[in-house]
């Protein structure tokens, strides 16, 4: 039980938009400002953006050589990249269509494909561009409210389905704009520190014993923990059975 006093002194807590969440920062983190993590609501965003290019693209399913499928089906990662990486100087010889292109014109074609999946990837791109803001939190929430406004109005379901989430975790949005050390408010820290874990149960392949994972999690992330100046003993570790019940009889003469 973390007592009152340590809770109290907590000044941010970074979720994913869960209301479970939130009520227990209320209720134990009186202090604490509640902060949505970005990358779950552009995952919300990009999981109904997919949704719609998989509708699209089923409508072309019968004739899967056609420059639709092929476009929604092995382009699709175009749509979900960041903008600003995307090139409209660089060219590549392209075998479905057998001339060169831009990544920006391949992503242009698509896009033209349906004016719902324009208009989803537009509304997608509202956000980064909103998510990247550097502005006081008054313009934040000003953007924010015109941002909810545009996903409500889309005429896109899954959109305006997003649009009242991000109405009904607005706050905790805009609180997430806050930085500490220098570094806004997200959930990446605990990400990394998650998949650190798995990666040691999975190289270990499982632990059955509790307090042996637990300390060997703890070492791994312990930054300051030296290495032994002399390593120990290892001989005995690397033998076959046989050889080391003959080791041991010769060690006790």
């Amino acid at each position: 039980m973390i007592e009152p006093k340590e809770r109290n002194i907590v000044r941010f807590v970074s979720m994913d938009m869960y209301e479970n969440y939130r009520g227990i920062v209320n209720i134990y983190f009186p202090n604490a400002l509640c902060c949505v993590d970005s990358f779950h609501v552009i995952k919300n965003i990009n999981d109904a953006l997919n949704k719609i290019r998989c509708k699209v693209m089923n409508r072309y399913k019968d004739n899967k050589t056609n420059n639709e499928y092929y476009l929604l089906k092995y382009k699709r990662e175009l749509l979900f990249m960041d903008s600003l990486k995307i090139s409209d100087d660089h060219f590549q010889y392209n075998h479905h269509f057998k001339y060169n292109m831009s990544q920006g014109a391949i992503l242009e074609r698509m896009l033209n494909i349906d004016e719902e999946l324009k208009c989803a990837y537009e509304l997608k791109e509202m956000y980064i561009i909103f998510n990247n803001s550097k502005g006081n939190m008054n313009q934040i929430s000003e953007d924010l409210t015109a941002l909810i406004d545009a996903y409500k109005i889309s005429g896109i379901s899954l959109f305006v389905e997003i649009g009242d989430a991000l109405s009904n975790w607005k706050q905790e949005i805009i609180n997430s704009f806050h930085k500490y050390k220098g570094k806004r408010i997200n959930n990446g820290p605990i990400e990394g520190r998650n998949r650190y874990i798995k990666t040691v149960l999975e190289l270990a392949n499982g632990y059955r014993n509790f307090k042996r994972s637990r300390r060997r999690i703890l070492y791994v992330f312990n930054k300051y923990e030296k290495p032994l100046d002399k390593p120990k003993e290892t001989q005995l570790l690397k033998l076959p059975a046989k050889e080391m019940v003959r080791i041991s009889r010769r060690s006790h003469g």
